[in-house]
């Protein structure tokens, strides 16, 4: 078996662990008398291109952020969460140090020639995001930066870049 299958099974078997010790943690709650938070069915008729649907929670969407019903429901929905989840905290940053550990920290993705540069994605060891970098097919040219996740996310509390295409 390679390495990585076993890697693979090994994770898998945790990530069962793990879920199952979620379920004993959610019975344990059930004696607890701890409210399942249930979000109310309001029906709304919805109509795009000729075709109707009824979407019960549509009310949940708030593209402003400031409705107090939508925040109580997911405030109570984050605090069950926490809960139900709690008994498995340590196990999961546990897991999660583990898998760290067995990742490189400082890699690179295959570097790839395209229209006279070639590219690569590389991650640098205690930065949260890849930095993707080309330079000239003349191998004495020094590395070009073209997108540093990490300088682009600072001060920011999130960030994603949905994808970096090359035309």
């Amino acid at each position: 078996m390679q390495l990585t299958q076993r890697f693979f099974y090994r994770y898998l078997n945790i990530i069962l662990l793990i879920s199952l010790l979620n379920m004993m943690a959610f019975t344990s709650l059930a004696g607890e008398k701890m409210i399942i938070p249930m979000a109310e069915k309001q029906p709304h008729k919805m109509v795009l291109h000729g075709d109707s649907r009824m979407d019960n929670y549509y009310w949940l969407r708030d593209d402003t952020r400031k409705n107090k019903k939508v925040i109580k429901y997911l405030t109570d929905e984050n605090q069950y969460t926490n809960a139900v989840l709690k008994s498995g905290t340590v196990l999961r940053e546990q897991l999660f140090g583990e898998m760290v550990a067995c990742m490189e920290q400082q890699d690179q993705s295959v570097p790839y020639t395209y229209n006279g540069y070639i590219y690569r994605t590389l991650y640098q060891e205690g930065k949260d995001y890849p930095v993707y970098q080309r330079k000239p097919v003349n191998k004495n040219s020094n590395w070009q930066i073209l997108v540093d996740g990490n300088e682009r996310a600072k001060g920011h509390q999130f960030y994603t870049l949905g994808g970096i295409a090359v035309i």
